[in-house]
């Protein structure tokens, strides 16, 4: 076990607040399981040091040397991390479930516990990675301009895992409590977003005797007021100071079935998600996606004075990552401007031809349609019925 895992910092995002605190020991378990805490650790910063995609296009199987020497996928990833600076790590759940088919299992079931903890170790690796490493992340080979300690006491690269690619994929309507707490992904259609929200993400308390400030993560949607200042030791002397407080960009994002999901004579039914903070603004209605995120469960109040709940929970979708699926909605808007241009390059050729040349024109748009069609299309107007026949066919 790497004594510097136990160390570190838990990311602070929205989505992975929870038992943060709890986790400082390796002995310990996760809450409700028998899970091991370090030994998750050590098996995940092995997945990430030691997964290798091998192409047989490229690399023999056989040759042992060439395997040995290929570099681990998610450290060329890191060194992508380093090089473009923006701090996310994108796992492929497959990869994970051929590297240990139970590693994958808790992740899909315990995403709220392991989704901080693998954040801890992809970190530990990076900064690892930096430090052994500092000529191939963009620093001074001869370590001039490279701080070491700086690195270490950067809480800005802690990276953040999105793991995609599940081996299921769930439509809304398939959706059931069994299903709460879990990793899962959603297919469907976007078909509202709300604006950017500020949603508090650590807040900064100051203690109105002695102006002491003291700092606190949000944790499953709550803020723990502190009591008693440790400076002066004054009870409930603490006061919350917006403008120090720490937040993320939220947004509240609507997403339907899609059509050919949704069975005969049903309506298509909808669920509410939640993106923080680069997924916000990401995408937009009518785009097709397949979402990554967890299935929550949130008690609503009978009203907001008190603090008692309906016994009817409110269901949502925390957002992990988005992934397009399709962009039917780009091609119909150039599709439609295709057919407008023809449209008046048409209506251009009839007001420049005489009235044969315009007979002509007009003959070709029934070019598709057969003899018999025709017949029928000119009986059908012939008869002194036809706009009841019509009716009736509505």
């Amino acid at each position: 076990n790497d004594p510097n895992l136990q160390n570190s910092n838990f990311s602070a995002t929205p989505m992975m607040a929870g038992n943060q605190a709890e986790m400082s020991g390796f002995s310990q378990v996760l809450w409700g399981t028998n899970i091991n805490a370090g030994d998750l650790q050590q098996n995940l910063k092995d997945f990430l040091t030691g997964y290798k995609e091998v192409n047989d296009e490229e690399v023999d199987m056989n040759d042992e040397q060439a395997l040995d020497n290929m570099e681990p996928h998610y450290i060329t990833l890191l060194k992508q991390v380093a090089e473009t600076e923006e701090y996310f790590l994108d796992v492929d759940c497959d990869h994970l479930f051929k590297f240990s088919q139970s590693l994958y299992k808790k992740l899909e079931d315990y995403p709220t516990d392991v989704i901080p903890i693998f954040d801890l170790v992809a970190s530990q690796v990076f900064r690892d990675f930096c430090l052994q490493n500092p000529s191939e992340m963009g620093g001074d080979p001869m370590g001039q301009n490279y701080n070491t300690q700086d690195m270490m006491e950067q809480n800005d690269s802690i990276i953040q895992v999105r793991p995609f690619n599940l081996r299921k994929t769930y439509q809304i309507r398939e959706l059931d409590p069994t299903h709460i707490d879990k990793l899962i992904t959603l297919k469907g259609i976007v078909i509202r977003t709300s604006d950017t929200k500020p949603e508090m993400k650590e807040g900064c308390f100051r203690c109105v005797k002695c102006k002491k400030e003291e700092n606190k993560f949000v944790e499953k949607g709550k803020i723990t007021e502190p009591e008693v200042c440790v400076q002066c030791n004054g009870r409930f002397t603490y006061e919350l100071v917006h403008n120090f407080c720490m937040f993320s960009d939220k947004q509240d994002v609507k997403l339907q079935e899609t059509p050919e999901a949704v069975p005969d004579g049903e309506t298509p039914q909808t669920v509410l998600m939640c993106a923080y903070e680069d997924m916000v603004d990401y995408v937009k209605p009518g785009d097709r996606v397949e979402v990554v995120g967890i299935y929550r469960a949130q008690g609503n109040r009978v009203n907001g004075n008190v603090r008692t709940l309906k016994n009817i929970y409110r269901t949502y979708i925390d957002v992990i990552g988005y992934v397009k699926t399709d962009s039917k909605r780009y091609e119909n808007g150039n599709a439609e401007k295709e057919g407008q241009a023809e449209d008046a390059e048409m209506q251009e050729d009839l007001n420049d031809a005489d009235d044969e040349e315009r007979d002509q024109v007009l003959n070709t748009q029934y070019e598709a349609f057969t003899e018999a069609q025709i017949g029928k299309f000119k009986a059908l107007a012939e008869d002194p019925q036809v706009y009841d026949l019509l009716i009736d066919a509505l």
